[in-house]
């Protein structure tokens, strides 16, 4: 409950009105290393939203992550954003489950 409440009150409006920029997206990326699985979840779930190709190499490392919530949202966010890359990297984190 908490991951959804605080997307949508701090940071998905933000994207809801387009005004995501660049320094955001680092900030989320940065964010994907936290120490905290909750700021983490958070994190791949709003770079999913905006769908930045530039986030698509760090969610790839997330499918590494060692909360299986985390990589699930992870493939979530990759498939949402589509790319050739993003989409070739959920196959192969797929076939080695």
């Amino acid at each position: 409950m908490m991951k959804s409440i605080s997307c949508i009150l701090l940071v998905c409006p933000l994207s809801l009105m387009g005004y995501v920029e660049e320094k955001q997206v680092e900030r989320l990326t940065r964010d994907l290393q936290d120490e905290n699985e909750d700021i983490r979840w958070n994190a791949v779930e709003v770079l999913g939203q905006i769908g930045s190709v530039d986030a698509v190499p760090a969610l790839i490392q997330v499918l590494q992550d060692e909360n299986e919530d985390v990589r699930w949202n992870a493939t979530k966010a990759l498939r949402k954003i589509g790319t050739p890359e993003a989409l070739k990297a959920i196959e192969e984190y797929q076939s080695q489950q």
